[in-house]
């Protein structure tokens, strides 16, 4: 399914990696759509269940979905930020 791993260190930190750089890509308009929608075909199940070794599915769950959260939370915020920046220049 990942074709895009590195060869070096584990499949989790290599997903990890994979992860934070899409995660990056919410700030891009022009990738943020793509971005969403490879994070949210990541998150159906069936992927989810490959993300990390058997023994450690929980604990590589939390980090990798905690890092989504946090990269959409703060695109979030910023995107309302810039909105009311911009409300208040209008006043």
């Amino acid at each position: 399914m990942f074709a895009l791993l590195s060869g070096e260190g584990s499949f989790a930190q290599d997903f990890r990696a994979i992860v934070g750089r899409l995660c990056m890509c919410l700030l891009d308009t022009q990738l943020r759509s793509l971005a969403c929608d490879t994070l949210l075909v990541f998150h159906q199940k069936q992927y989810i269940d490959q993300w990390g070794p058997p023994d450690d599915k929980m604990k590589t769950f939390w980090e990798i979905s905690s890092l989504v959260s946090v990269a959409v939370a703060t695109q979030i915020i910023d995107m309302e930020v810039v909105r009311l920046w911009i409300n208040c220049g209008k006043l």
